[in-house]
């Protein structure tokens, strides 16, 4: 299988280690969440094929400047052959939650200047985009006619949650199905076509996994799950979802 969203520059060199050694997933979107956090995942990726990376800003911080936003996107333009993605990028849904009245407008249009580069290099976006920021999200990608777009770790209304898989948009469960009836549901709605398996390694878990490190190795028990829910066979469902993530992100292995 391939991990479709997981933060190796985040992982220790031990759990590094484990996870490429490991059997079950095969391959890792390993998505950034700032420039420096780009430079180590682009030279992790050149380390490890089975590592495929991805360029962006996670929403859920202060905004660079002015000058730093065009610096990063410049650099990140000069590296675009490098990376398969662009990701993690999106808005600031739990940010604003604890300051709100913190203006969405300068990450909205952050937010756009990824989906605009993305488009011209015909890029899949990795999106972190949740509850009622989604349909603003769906706005923009819609007013740029983006095909390849990837929310993982989803929570959204169910009016979006339509109109996002009519938008023909992917989908990926997290381990939290073990212990989220949302997820759960969530898991019935999504075709095996737009659907996807992640980590989201090293954010830390709830429920069975509360006292552990999320080392990137809990795809076993979520996979089992998830063909526990859709009554498909666990080597039948790892193959979709394979098929999925290699179309979507245009991987030839």
């Amino acid at each position: 299988m391939i991990d479709s969203h997981i933060h190796f520059d985040q992982l220790s060199t031990n759990m590094v280690k484990q996870l490429l050694q490991q059997q079950l997933t095969s391959h890792f979107i390993a998505v950034s969440t700032d420039w420096e956090s780009a430079r180590r995942t682009l030279n992790l990726s050149k380390q490890h094929t089975q590592i495929i990376p991805a360029v962006g800003w996670h929403p859920e911080q202060l905004l660079p400047t002015l000058n730093e936003c065009a610096d990063f996107l410049q650099w990140s333009e000069q590296n675009i052959t490098h990376f398969q993605a662009i990701g993690e990028v999106g808005l600031p849904y739990y940010t604003r939650l604890e300051n709100p009245l913190l203006p969405i407008e300068p990450y909205m249009e952050w937010f756009e200047q990824w989906i605009i580069l993305a488009k011209r290099y015909d890029l899949p976006l990795n999106l972190h985009i949740v509850h009622d920021d989604v349909p603003h999200a769906l706005d923009l990608l819609e007013k740029h006619s983006i095909v390849k777009a990837h929310f993982h770790w989803y929570k959204g209304p169910n009016n979006a949650t339509e109109r996002l898989l009519q938008n023909g948009y992917y989908i990926s469960i997290t381990p939290d199905i073990m212990y989220k009836e949302r997820t759960q549901h969530l898991v019935k709605k999504v075709p095996l076509e737009q659907m996807m398996i992640e980590s989201d390694a090293p954010y830390p878990l709830e429920g069975p996994f509360a006292q552990r490190d999320n080392d990137g190795t809990f795809l076993h028990s979520t996979v089992k799950k998830m063909s526990e829910s859709l009554h498909i066979p666990e080597g039948v469902l790892k193959k979709k979802l394979t098929q999925t993530t290699k179309k979507l992100y245009s991987l030839t292995f």
